[in-house]
């Protein structure tokens, strides 16, 4: 897999990133690396179609990835999450962020954000497989739900852009996706010897 960011995709206000990533999946024009941002999502959303607050402000982006088997699929799954994570303790010097497995990003015991891996199977070829990652953080709006939750601006005394927290999140996927694809194939050179 070869991360190529030329495809940066960014609207105003959408329905969903992570619904514009699957038109584009469906229609044939998708690459890897393709980026959907979005300022406002009409329809955002988390796991099992819960509804994600989408205000101005906030951090709303699908990263497309072509997969080729399920272990790069749970792989993804897993760095996606400890990347954010990582990404966010760069920018707020701070080890207050913990990643609530599998999908939720909390701030102390606050919820800031949320993580969404999805697969699907291009309708052109059914042995390609598309990974979508979609992320969402509170950067300067918090929505009023059940659970606390708050946005970063407001709890930090740092002040997080979030063009500079998406391309730290890409940079420690990237690195992350590199050294964790080395290490499986090092374990797999060392199982065919033995």
């Amino acid at each position: 897999m070869i991360f190529n960011f030329y495809n940066i995709r960014k609207y105003n206000f959408i329905d969903s990133t992570m619904e514009e990533a699957k038109r584009r999946i469906q229609l044939g024009i998708a690459a890897t690396g393709d980026l959907i941002c979005s300022n406002y999502q009409t329809l955002g959303r988390g796991r099992q179609g819960n509804s994600w607050f989408s205000a101005t402000g906030n951090l709303h982006v699908s990263l497309i990835l072509q997969t080729y088997n399920n272990d790069q699929y749970n792989q993804l799954a897993l760095l996606s999450g400890t990347s954010v994570v990582e990404s966010l303790k760069y920018g707020l010097s701070s080890n207050s962020i913990k990643l609530k497995w599998p999908n939720d990003i909390f701030f102390y015991d606050l919820k800031v954000g949320g993580i969404l891996v999805e697969e699907l199977h291009s309708v052109t070829s059914h042995k390609k497989k598309w990974s979508i990652i979609g992320i969402g953080i509170n950067i300067d709006h918090n929505p009023e739900i059940a659970a606390p939750s708050a946005y970063l601006n407001a709890k930090s005394m740092f002040d997080i852009n979030y063009q500079k927290l998406l391309f730290k999140w890409l940079d420690i996927l990237l690195n992350k996706y590199k050294m964790h694809k080395l290490k499986s194939e090092n374990t797999k050179m060392i199982n065919n010897c033995n």
